[in-house]
C-alpha cells in the first residue's frame, strides 16, 4: 500500500472514530434529555393535580361564602328548643347554648328534626367562658360539622390534647372550624384549679384521663350519681394529695349532688358505692375517725374536702341525708394538724353544729372551703369556714363557721357567738352585717362587733310598717347596743332618702 492509500485509510478511520464518539455523546445527551422530560411531565402533572385540589379548595370556599352571605340576608328564627337560626345557620351566644349543644352531641340528639347536633353549622357571636374540662364532642360521636368562631375566642380550661381548636373539639373528617381563638387555661401546676361534675361511667373515664393528664391540679369534684365505680378516681385524688399538701392553699373537695328521686330520709341504696370510695382520702392519720363517722350514717358520706392553709392541713368531713335542701343531721366534723403561725397544732378533731336556719348544701359550688381571718380581733388569724349560699321569703344570706385560735392552749376552739346568717363580712371595719325580714311589715339590718371577747348586735336598723288612721304609715328605728335612739317617719321619703339617714348601715339594695 503506498503512502497515499494509507493516509486515506486512516482518515477514514478517524472520520468513523469522531461519528462514533458523536452518536455515543448524542446518545448520552438523549438519555439526560430523556430523564428531564420525564422529571419534567411529572412535574405538570402534579401541578395539575394540585390545581385541582386548589379550585376545588377554592370552589368550597365560594360556596361556604355564599352561605354566609345569604345567611346574613336572612331573619332569624327560633327553634323548638330555643336556638336562633339565621338561614342554615344555628346561632351560639352564651356559654349554656354552647354547653347545651356538646350535651346533645354527646346523646347523639337532633338540633332540629333531621338535623343531627354534631353535623349541623354554628356561629359563635360572643366571647365565652366555659366550665373546666369541658369539650364538643366525643371519640364516640365526634364533631362533624361547621363552626364559625366569627373571629370570638373561648376561654376556660381543656382536656390537652393538643394546640387550638383541638383542646376544645373532638372532630370527625368533615368537621370544618374557622376563625376561633382559643385560649386553654390549663396548666400541669399545683397553681391550677379545676370544677368538674360526672354522672356517667364515660364522664368517669374521661375524669381519670384527665386526672392522669394533669397530675397535680386543685380539684373540686361533684358527682351526680351514686352507683358509680369511683375507686380509681377516689385513688388518684388521694395520691395527688399526699404530693401536694404542702403547697400554700392546695386543695381537693369532693362532693354529692342530692337526687330528685331520693326517698323521704334522702337516701337511696347503691349511694354507698361511690360515697365510701372516698373514705380515705383524709390520710391515715384520721382515715379511721372519717371510715367510722361514715360508717354511723350507713356509709353516707356528702362532702369530704382538704385544704392546706398556712402551715395548717384540714379535713372537712359532712355526713347524712339532705331533705331537699334542709340537712337533716346536725352538724360536721372539722380535723386539723400541723402549724399555725409558727406554732405546733396537735391532731384535732372539732364538732360544727348547724343552727335551725340552716340551708344550702356544704361544698356546693365551691364553698365548705376555709380561709384565714383575724374573726375576733385579737391580732391572730382563725378559722373561717365557708358554708354557702342561703335564701328564703325573709331575704339572701351567707352561711359562715368561726374556729378561733386559743394561744394560751395551742388549740383551735369553735366560736359559737359568731353571726349566723350574714350579708356582708368586713373584717377590716371588725363588724359584720346581716339582714332579714318578718312578714311584709318589718325589715331589718343588724351590725355584729366584738365585745368583751364575744358577738354582739352594735346597731341595728328597722324599717316597720304600721297601720295609720287612713293608710299605713313606716317608721324607721335605729338602735345601738339594743337601746332605740331615734325613731324617724319615712312614710313621704324616697328610697335614697331614707338611704341618706344612715348610709353606713344602707344594706337594704345589697340583700
Amino acid at each position: 500500500m503506498d503512502r497515499g492509500m494509507k493516509k486515506r485509510t486512516w482518515a477514514a478511520a478517524g472520520m468513523i472514530g469522531i461519528a462514533l464518539g458523536i452518536a455515543a455523546l448524542l446518545g448520552v445527551q438523549c438519555g439526560k434529555f430523556f430523564r428531564q422530560n420525564m422529571d419534567l411531565q411529572k412535574m405538570l402533572a402534579a401541578q395539575e393535580e394540585a390545581a385541582v385540589v386548589y379550585e376545588e379548595e377554592i370552589s368550597r370556599l365560594q360556596a361556604r361564602l355564599a352561605e354566609i352571605s345569604e345567611t346574613e340576608k336572612t331573619e332569624e328564627t327560633e327553634t323548638e328548643i330555643g336556638f336562633l337560626k339565621k338561614g342554615g345557620t344555628y346561632l351560639i351566644d352564651s356559654s349554656s347554648q354552647l354547653e347545651e349543644l356538646a350535651a346533645m352531641i354527646e346523646e347523639k340528639e337532633e338540633v332540629e328534626p333531621g338535623v343531627l347536633a354534631s353535623e349541623a353549622s354554628y356561629r359563635l357571636r360572643a366571647d365565652l367562658e366555659m366550665p373546666d374540662w369541658f369539650c364538643i364532642g366525643t371519640e364516640e360521636t365526634p364533631f362533624a360539622g361547621i363552626f364559625d368562631g366569627d373571629g370570638n375566642a373561648v376561654r376556660g380550661k381543656f382536656p390537652f390534647r393538643g394546640s387550638g381548636a383541638e383542646c376544645l373539639f373532638y372532630v370527625g373528617e368533615n368537621a370544618l372550624i374557622e376563625n376561633l381563638e382559643v385560649d386553654n387555661d390549663m396548666t400541669l401546676s399545683a397553681a391550677a384549679e379545676v370544677r368538674v361534675s360526672v354522672q356517667s361511667e364515660d364522664e368517669c373515664m374521661e375524669l381519670e384521663r384527665n386526672l392522669e393528664t394533669f397530675p397535680d391540679c386543685r380539684i373540686r369534684l361533684g358527682i351526680n350519681a351514686w352507683d358509680l365505680n369511683m375507686d380509681a378516681i377516689a385513688e388518684n385524688l388521694q395520691e395527688r394529695w399526699e404530693r401536694n399538701q404542702g403547697e400554700e392553699d392546695y386543695y381537693i373537695s369532693v362532693y354529692f349532688y342530692p337526687e330528685e328521686d331520693e326517698d323521704e330520709a334522702g337516701w337511696k341504696p347503691d349511694m354507698a358505692t361511690a360515697m365510701t370510695s372516698f373514705a380515705g382520702l383524709a390520710g391515715e392519720r384520721w382515715d379511721g375517725d372519717v371510715t367510722e363517722i361514715i360508717k354511723q350514717e350507713g356509709g353516707y358520706l356528702r362532702y369530704i374536702g382538704l385544704k392546706h392553709l398556712e402551715g395548717l392541713n384540714y379535713c372537712i368531713v359532712e355526713t347524712g341525708a339532705l331533705d331537699y335542701f334542709r340537712r337533716n343531721n346536725a352538724g360536721y366534723h372539722l380535723f386539723l394538724e400541723g402549724k399555725w403561725e409558727g406554732k405546733n397544732v396537735p391532731p384535732q378533731h372539732i364538732y360544727i353544729p348547724y343552727t335551725d336556719m340552716e340551708m344550702g348544701w356544704l361544698g356546693y359550688g365551691g364553698d365548705g372551703l376555709v380561709t384565714a381571718e383575724d374573726i375576733n380581733f385579737d391580732g391572730r388569724n382563725d378559722l373561717l369556714i365557708h358554708e354557702g349560699y342561703s335564701g328564703g321569703s325573709g331575704g339572701s344570706w351567707n352561711n359562715y363557721r368561726a374556729v378561733i385560735w386559743n394561744d394560751e392552749k395551742g388549740l383551735f376552739e369553735f366560736y359559737p357567738s359568731f353571726p349566723e346568717q350574714l350579708v356582708s363580712l368586713e373584717f377590716d371595719r371588725q363588724r359584720v352585717v346581716t339582714r332579714y325580714r318578718l312578714g311584709f311589715d318589718y325589715e331589718c339590718v343588724e351590725e355584729y362587733g366584738v365585745v368583751d371577747g364575744e358577738y354582739v348586735c352594735t346597731r341595728k336598723l328597722a324599717l316597720e310598717a304600721k297601720p295609720g288612721e287612713t293608710d299605713w304609715i313606716f317608721v324607721l328605728s335605729y338602735y345601738e347596743m339594743e337601746k332605740l335612739v331615734e325613731t324617724v317617719d319615712v312614710t313621704d321619703m324616697g328610697i335614697d332618702e331614707i338611704g341618706a339617714l344612715y348610709p353606713d348601715l344602707n344594706y337594704w339594695p345589697k340583700g
